[in-house]
């Protein structure tokens, strides 16, 4: 199985798909702290309010649970990543890879 990205290794993740230093540990434990209280409190209607307003995005619930259902498997989050022109971590490339073996 693989090992998951330490919170530094995905904020800093985040940085190089923004470019800028906009994500830090500490911003990466409030927001997830935020949302496991909204997910808790309003189940996930609360988490998708959250991150509408986190991101300052109209997005739809619709689209942002066709988002979750694709990144719960490494070929749909492969798929997701390369549909919105981003390079895959390699972590999902070998788990799709390795995923595909199966098959």
């Amino acid at each position: 199985m693989a090992t998951r990205p330490s919170k530094k290794e995905f904020a800093d993740w985040i940085n190089t798909l923004t470019g800028s230093e906009v994500m830090t540990e500490k911003k990466l434990d409030q927001i997830l702290f935020n949302a496991k209280k909204s997910v808790q409190k309003q189940g996930m209607n609360g988490l998708f309010e959250y991150m509408r307003q986190l991101l300052g995005l109209p997005i739809s619930d619709e689209f942002m649970q066709h988002i979750l259902e694709r990144l719960s498997s490494p070929d749909g989050a492969s798929a997701l990543f390369q549909e919105f022109q981003l390079n895959v971590p390699a972590e999902i490339r070998k788990a799709t890879k390795k995923n595909n073996k199966k098959k």
